[in-house]
Formats: structure tokens, sequence, C-alpha cells
């Protein structure tokens, strides 16, 4: 016997009931994303191809989606309105969330550490940073998440959406922060650095600039100790000690935790453009490395240096042969 529920298929036999997802077999070419029905599918590629078909007659904003336009029309409709700040929802779910912001309630405590919220899916993605859970997954690089909003801003690395557009000048921008920055400068906000004077279109931006005149690096890495002034720089330092090396040679399989790692290290399988030793043979991908690979011969004449372009050699400046040697 079949119990049939909303994509979802429930085997019942001998009193077990175990439910398994139904495949999506309508997947998107650009990010991956499937879909139940091919409709679902033609109405999500508007927001890859930037058609959005359904527009607000009273503030102009368009939509991909017909839903999605009636949602928002209902903001305008006053039905969901705060009785604070008089700001309107399109549902009664979110008005209840945002009041919270003036009321201070956080119904939501951690269990672990005893943070509260006050919305539970933040909550919910708050316990992630004690359990390590990454269970949204990029489909194309790899790349884990904690939180689902992050997959979706990070999907638009991969893809050419542009999905927020400058009203002054129409330039359009990846994620709503920078679209935020950009827009500083039609308003003419700009931050001076005091010792320098170099200017910069956020706060945020001038502090971390400032570290470098202080040399304050506030952020350390709980594993090696190592410090950085700039927060993004940690987390991306962090990542060496990872296992997840999520970017792979096509050539020999060595994996690497940063694409720009595996751009250098694809150099070394150039035809064209790497150094090769004439002592023992090994090649390099840089000149200065064979120059100090180099120091590791004895000879006595120039320490010569020759590539693999054809009919191409080059040796060494006089000046410099006599460091080499001077060095051995």
């Amino acid at each position: 016997m079949y119990i049939i529920f909303d994509r979802y298929k429930a085997t019942v036999g001998e009193g077990n009931v175990s439910p398994t997802r139904q495949e999506k077999p309508f997947p998107c070419t650009e990010c991956g994303k499937s879909f139940m029905r091919r409709t679902n599918l033609n109405a999500h590629m508007g927001v890859h191809t930037q058609v959005r078909p359904h527009s607000c007659e009273q503030c102009g904003r368009s939509f991909v989606l017909r839903w999605d336009l009636t949602l928002h029309q209902r903001i305008h409709s006053g039905l969901f309105s705060c009785e604070f700040c008089n700001k309107a929802f399109s549902v009664r779910g979110k008005l209840e969330r945002h009041r919270r912001t003036h009321t201070g309630e956080r119904p939501y405590p951690c269990t672990t550490c005893g943070k509260a919220f006050g919305d539970k899916r933040n909550l919910e993605s708050h316990t992630r940073t004690h359990s390590g859970e990454r269970p949204f997954v990029c489909g194309t690089c790899g790349r884990r998440f904690r939180v689902r909003s992050h997959l979706s801003d990070h999907r638009r690395v991969h893809s050419q959406e542009t999905p927020f557009t400058c009203d002054v000048c129409g330039k359009s921008f990846k994620w709503k922060t920078n679209l935020n920055i950009h827009l500083k400068v039609h308003a003419g906000e700009r931050f001076p650095c005091s010792e320098c004077g170099r200017e910069f279109a956020r706060r945020a931006d001038l502090a971390k600039h400032r570290r470098s005149h202080s040399g304050d690096r506030p952020h350390v890495c709980g594993i090696c100790g190592k410090s950085y002034g700039d927060k993004a720089m940690l987390q991306k330092h962090l990542k060496s000690h990872s296992e997840h090396k999520p970017f792979s040679c096509d050539t020999c399989g060595k994996s690497f935790h940063f694409n720009w790692y595996l751009a250098t290290h694809k150099k070394t399988h150039a035809e064209e453009g790497t150094f090769g030793c004439i002592h023992c043979g090994k090649v390099f991908s840089k000149r200065g490395n064979l120059l100090s690979h180099a120091k590791c011969h004895v000879v006595d004449s120039a320490v010569n240096v020759k590539t693999r372009i054809p009919d191409l050699e080059l040796s060494v400046l006089p000046e410099e042969t006599s460091v080499v040697e001077s060095t051995l």
C-alpha cells in the first residue's frame, strides 16, 4: 500500500513508514538547482536572464514570478504593518519577526552557549557554528556553507547574474553590499585617512586601512597563532589548515585550497615559458625559482638558464653570477 504526500512518497509495510524525497527531474543548467515541474524551471531561469515580466503598478518594482508580485502588493495594502515604524510586510510571519527588533524579544536560546535569537532560523544557523555542520553545498566547486542564503550569494561567483542595479547610473552588481558601497559614490560620502589622505567609501574600509599605518593585527589564528589586520584574510588563512581542497589539477590531480594556487600550479605543466636547469633537468615555472635552485650546483663557469621555448637561451648577468657563486 502506498500513501502519496506532497513532494514525498512513503511506503507503508508492517507498521513502518519510511519517506523518501522524490527526484526533481528538471535541473537548471546555470546553477544546478532542480525542480519538480518544467514551468517552475522556466520561471527560475528568469533569475539568470534578468527577465522580470511582472511589474508593480505602484512602485515599478518587477518580479520573475507572478506570485512574488502578488506577495509584494500586500506591502502597499498595509495589511501587515508595524505599529512602531509603519513598515509594511507581505506576510504576518515577517511582521512578527520584525517586531522583535523593536521589543528586543529573543525567544530562541542556544542550548550550548545560551545566546538567544529573535528568529528561529538564525538560531538554527548559529547552532552549526558549534557542530561544524555545513549542509549547503555548491554544485560547481564543492564549497560548503552553514546558511542557505550564503550559498545563494556564492552561486553568483560562477554566473553572470547581477541582480542589484543602481537607480542613478544603471550599473549592476552581483551582491547588494557592493551596490550599497557604490551608491555612496553618487552621494559623495567619503572617509579620508588622517595619515595619508586616501579616501574610502566605507568607514569599515578606512578602519582596516588604518591598521596598515599602526601595524595592528587583531585577528589571530587559533591554530598557529598567525595574526592579520583583516578578518577576511584570517578566514582565507584558516582554509590552509583544512583538509578540504576543492580545486584540482586536470593534468596531475593535485588539489589546492584556492583557485589562484591551482592557476599558478598549472604553469608548471605548460610547455612554453617554463625554465629548466641545464645541470639536472629540473623544471620551474618562474625564472627566479630556477636561480634560487641553481645555488645547489657548484659550477666553475657562469650559471646558464634556458627555457623550453625553442631556440631561446638566457644567461644570468655577470653581477648576478658572482652573487650566486659567492653564496655557495
